[in-house]
């Protein structure tokens, strides 16, 4: 049995912990860094971002994008370390080039390999010991001095250990929730939220969606949870189950993962339309008076999708075939209403493996302004393990990149 001592240790070579080796090794040369994963290589999971393009941060870095039990904090950490900090770190440290579709920024190879490859070569050029193939089971305290135990019995011995092991989600990448039994006597059970599911597919009990499954339409969504309503726009998806998908669905389920688990039943109101119910009526007005011969499919087909126009026809209780000549103007006004706030009760989510990122974790206010565990002198978590998470647009790993440069200057300032 091999034992080795660092300056630090990091548990997880994801984006947090790939970053924070980065970061200390550029402030401070020499410092002994070892990086630990359970996967043969590095950055499995962050290889995955943005379907393998990496948008890797936003300029618009709204708070209300997030979900956090201590909004202030995050607020601080956003402004001591944001995306522009983040730019200049990829462009003139690792020497990424990158690119901007409007607010959101990827490598300009548009390739998550790109990231991956960037930050590896820099921490093994600095003299990072990477330790692939290898996990982390048991983490102990020894006044001054963490010791890690490995799966193959070896032991590591370190003065600062930074946990940064990722959340629950994508756990054939090696995510699979370990922070709560890691700290294990060295955190409060009151200092952690359960893991839950974010940026994944909402499903419901009306089977009759299944009968549009396939479909792909820019729309605008809200969500009722029972306490308020928030809205979100981009390409929604029917699913093959018969649940909803896309990116607006994804930037809403959050919160409606988090109403399902309280027993409360969210409903999506869907616009199909992206228009106001009146405009809707007006449009379907005109249409009905220049086509009046038609049957509603067909005099109303330029609007919306027919599939979908056919679908909303029937579950509002109209025939297809029916002429537009004999709609009423209740007839209208209720059709347009259909279109554009069509309800979808929510009873159901995704798994984990269908997930995009985890809610919950270590409590951001159990941390301090460095990441540092209060009840723990030496311990950090960064990334997803912390009780942050964000919608889609490079928030998650703006926070990954945040919370690992914030703990990186706190261990910098220790040594």
């Amino acid at each position: 049995m091999s034992t080795s001592r660092y300056n630090c240790t990091i548990i997880g070579a994801g984006a947090s912990g790939l970053f924070t080796a980065a970061r200390i090794l550029l402030q401070r040369p020499g410092t002994k860094v070892a990086l630990i994963d359970s996967n043969p290589r590095c950055g499995k999971k962050l290889m995955l971002t943005g379907s393998g393009r990496c948008n890797f941060t936003n300029s618009d870095l709204r708070l209300s994008a997030y979900n956090t039990d201590d909004p202030a904090k995050l607020s601080r950490a956003l402004d001591r370390f944001g995306s522009s900090d983040a730019i200049d770190f990829f462009e003139n440290v690792l020497g990424v080039l990158t690119t901007n579709k409007g607010d959101l920024y990827y490598p300009a190879t548009f390739r998550a390999g790109t990231v991956v490859d960037a930050l590896r070569f820099f921490v093994e050029e600095h003299g990072c010991q990477m330790i692939n193939g290898n996990k982390v089971k048991e983490i102990h305290k020894d006044k001054d001095l963490f010791e890690l135990v490995l799966d193959d019995g070896s032991k590591l011995l370190s003065e600062k250990t930074v946990v940064a092991t990722g959340g629950f989600t994508y756990p054939k990448t090696g995510s699979e929730g370990d922070v709560k039994y890691l700290m294990t006597g060295l955190l409060s059970y009151k200092d952690f939220i359960d893991f839950s599911c974010s940026l994944v597919p909402l499903y419901s009990d009306d089977q009759s969606l299944k009968t549009i499954a396939g479909i792909r339409i820019p729309a605008t969504v809200t969500l009722d949870d029972g306490k308020e309503q928030t809205e979100a726009s981009g390409e929604l998806q029917i699913t093959k189950e018969g649940g909803l998908s896309g990116i607006c669905i994804f930037d809403l389920s959050g919160r409606a993962v988090r109403a399902v688990d309280s027993g409360i039943e969210p409903v999506i109101y869907i616009n199909f339309c992206n228009a106001e119910p009146g405009e809707c009526c007006l449009m379907a007005a005109v249409r009905a008076k220049m086509f009046p011969e038609r049957s509603l499919s067909a005099a109303f087909s330029g609007i919306i999708q027919r599939t979908v126009l056919d679908y909303i026809l029937k579950k509002t209780g109209y025939k297809c075939n029916m002429p537009a000549k004999d709609l009423s103007y209740d007839d209208l006004v209720r059709i347009a209403d259909a279109l554009t706030s069509f309800p979808v009760k929510i009873s159901s989510y995704g798994k984990p493996a269908d997930a995009q990122v985890s809610q919950g974790g270590v409590k951001l206010s159990s941390l301090d302004e460095s990441m540092q565990v209060k009840k723990t002198e030496g311990l950090y978590v960064v990334g997803e393990a912390v009780n942050v998470d964000g919608i889609c647009g490079g928030y998650n790993l703006q926070w990954a990149w945040t919370s690992a440069a914030l703990c990186a200057d706190g261990i910098i300032g220790e040594l």
